[in-house]
């Protein structure tokens, strides 16, 4: 049985449901774990990078995937993780709304360049919270 009370905490402000995110998952930090292995066992991709002409800081490359490698488990923004920067997350908490998908502005110049966000607050607005939950599992 699904607790939709849950769940709810589990779809972002911006309506991106956690469960399919990268950072809730640890998709983005796995994925940078094993490039981060594979760079370090080859050592001569630093050499090959610069010789590419692609003017390639490699040493940047690599603290990033430290950097990503490093990134824990977020729980989600409505359970109180996540970017506390965000500016979707910041308008909506200003506006005292649940999410995007009831504010009159959407979908405005904080969230139109995300894509997912878009497609996910405009499934919750044609099916209701609780129907985007389900079909989402």
């Amino acid at each position: 049985m699904v607790n939709l009370r849950f769940e709810k905490y589990l779809v972002g402000y911006c309506g991106y449901y956690c469960r399919k995110c990268d950072y809730y998952t640890g998709v983005l930090r796995d994925n940078a774990r094993g490039m981060l292995n594979l760079v370090e066992k080859h050592g001569e991709l630093e050499g090959i990078a610069s010789s590419s002409g692609l003017n390639l800081d490699f040493r940047n490359f690599v603290k990033c995937l430290r950097w990503l490698s490093d990134i824990g488990l977020c729980l989600g923004c409505r359970a109180g993780d996540g970017w506390s920067a965000c500016p979707v997350r910041k308008c909506v908490l200003e506006k005292g709304l649940d999410g995007c998908w009831v504010c009159k502005d959407f979908p405005c110049d904080k969230i139109k360049s995300f894509e997912a966000m878009v497609k996910s607050v405009k499934e919750i607005r044609e099916k209701g919270l609780d129907r985007y939950i389900l079909d989402n599992l």
